[in-house]
């Protein structure tokens, strides 16, 4: 039913190490099946205000996006309001890794997005959140990213990194990219190491 989710056998115990397979989630908006979940975590750093996730794996996650069915409000004109968040406990991820990632609009035969691996570790501390280490790999590019963003204000951020582009039949296109000020009024900037020689 709507906001219920379904799991097709667990592992482990909730105060350590446990496992989850065959996870489906149904709501109005989407569809979401979760083939494996592994999540190690710290319960004692509970005791010191901290939500310690020393490892979080995740494999083969699909998601389907149903169709509302309703009409769809145009806000394109419309100013966003960034909220200020902050979050009640520290929270510090170890190693978090999705490998297979797949997001599609239900119906169609093209995916929205298609996600190889992503591997991430930060942690979180009232409005900032610091990340130390992002990797995005998909067929048509590859992004590694650190840096740090503070959700208040106008939630300033300065964060850099290394991309990848590729094309079949094309040399790849590596670089540098950077992005700084804040998220309402930010300023990018991408360089190119390595451009694609035309033969």
């Amino acid at each position: 039913s709507d906001g219920m989710i379904d799991v097709d056998g667990t592992e482990g115990r909730l105060l350590g190490k446990w496992r989850l397979n065959g996870v489906k989630l149904q709501t109005e908006a989407a569809s979401v099946a979760l083939q494996d979940v592994e999540c190690d975590w710290d319960p004692f750093r509970l005791l010191s205000k901290e939500l310690h996730l020393l490892d979080v794996s995740v494999k083969g996650l699909d998601v389907v996006l149903l169709d509302s069915g309703g009409e769809t409000k145009d806000n394109s004109q419309e100013r966003i309001t960034l909220p200020e968040i902050a979050v009640p406990v520290g929270i510090i991820v170890g190693r978090f890794e999705l490998n297979r990632a797949v997001i599609r609009q239900k119906g169609a035969d093209t995916e929205l997005l298609a996600v190889d691996s992503l591997f991430l570790a930060l942690s979180a501390h009232g409005d900032r959140i610091s990340v130390e280490d992002l990797q995005l790999q998909t067929p048509e590019y590859a992004v590694t990213l650190r840096g740090k963003v503070q959700f208040a204000d106008d939630w300033p951020v300065s964060v850099a990194g290394e991309y990848r582009l590729h094309q079949e039949g094309v040399a790849d296109v590596r670089g540098a990219l950077s992005l700084s000020g804040s998220l309402e009024a930010p300023e990018a900037d991408v360089e190119i190491l390595e451009p694609v020689h035309v033969r």
